[in-house]
């Protein structure tokens, strides 16, 4: 349950902001600083990860997270000539 009316939305804002201030923030720190269970923050920052919009590193037991980013998607243009790939896989 999210304290003092905070809606989802809200939330999300709310930890795309801190992380743009303070990358690098496990789910404890995220959840004590924004007043909700722990286990509840763990479950949207996985939400909000599926979206592209924060990514975690781990670190020991912890995930760290920090804003999200865009991976450039590497399509067969891009390969270079010495990539080499076993025969029978391109024609998957």
């Amino acid at each position: 349950m999210i304290t003092s009316g905070t809606t989802n939305k809200d939330l999300g804002h709310k930890i795309q902001k801190i992380l743009a201030k303070e990358p690098g923030l496990s789910v404890k720190d995220l959840a004590s600083g924004l007043g909700v269970n722990r286990q509840f923050m763990a479950g949207y920052l996985t939400a909000l990860e599926e979206r592209g919009e924060v990514y975690h590193r781990q670190v020991g037991p912890a995930r760290i997270y920090f804003l999200g980013r865009q991976m450039p998607v590497r399509t067969n243009e891009a390969k270079t000539k010495n990539s080499k790939t076993p025969k029978g896989i391109n024609s998957l």
